[in-house]
């Protein structure tokens, strides 16, 4: 509750997964969820959420496959998430994961997945009046940001190698490298200008709305090195190297 804002929101959420060796090469993992909230807001002139009342449900359920193609040598995870949710509906998350240890001390892996992140409340329902200026005869213009019903979930491809040496007991080092792929990311748009009639106010709206108009990569390299002297001493160093390039839709 403060000044430009009051929120009352109830959640619950119930969670279940379960665990099972299947013969000696097959760990797996299993399990599903629900989440239940609903909001009750005061809106404001300036900041408002339509409908101020709302209630949303979240059904998730994973599945995950540990397999041990070779034992102590070469292993693969398989698995993935699946969601169902009020705004975009149904969306699957999956990954894979595959780690050989071609020599003692010497681990090399790999992996590819899929995430993305869900629309908000504010995304898909808002209305916030940035600023109020006049116009040509008195007429006040406002720029409002508004949500979109439309508003898609951002998706994340993500690609991973990476290599850890322990060198010794107190030595070890680890290198990976990445590649992700972006799609969908959150852009806010121009909309066409527009009379708008409230009792006895007139005013043109300009309105600016989310949208997903932006595609992009990032890659780079993450190093991490750890020497522990002594059992009250460990000392780390690392190096991380990003770039990233975000562009518009064409």
């Amino acid at each position: 509750d403060d000044s430009i804002f009051k929120e009352q929101r109830h959640t619950v959420d119930f969670d279940f997964q379960h665990q099972v060796a299947l013969g000696r090469r097959h760990d797996f993992i299993w399990g599903g969820g629900y989440r239940l909230t609903s909001d009750d807001l005061s809106n404001r002139a300036m900041v408002s959420l339509n409908p101020s009342r709302r209630r949303d449900g979240l059904l998730s359920s994973f599945a995950q496959d540990e397999i041990k193609l070779f034992p102590e040598q070469l292993s693969l995870t398989i698995g993935s998430k699946f969601e169902h949710n009020n705004y975009t509906g149904f969306e699957i998350q999956p990954n894979a994961r595959l780690l050989w240890l071609p020599r003692p001390r010497h681990t090399l892996w790999t992996a590819i997945s899929r995430a993305v992140r869900t629309p908000s409340r504010a995304e898909h329902d808002s209305r916030v009046v940035s600023s109020i200026s006049p116009g040509p005869g008195g007429l006040p213009i406002v720029a409002t940001a508004l949500g979109n019903r439309n508003f898609l979930s951002e998706s994340l491809r993500a690609h991973e190698i990476g290599y850890r040496w322990e060198a010794q007991s107190r030595w070890s080092l680890d290198v990976a490298t990445f590649f992700n792929v972006y799609d969908n990311i959150q852009s806010f748009e121009r909309g066409d200008p527009a009379l708008v009639s409230e009792g006895s106010l007139v005013y043109l709206q300009v309105p600016v709305r989310f949208d997903n108009k932006v595609i992009g990569e990032t890659f780079g390299l993450e190093a991490m090195a750890n020497w522990q002297p002594s059992n009250r001493w460990r000392v780390s160093g690392g190096y991380t190297w990003l770039k990233a390039e975000f562009h518009r839709r064409p």
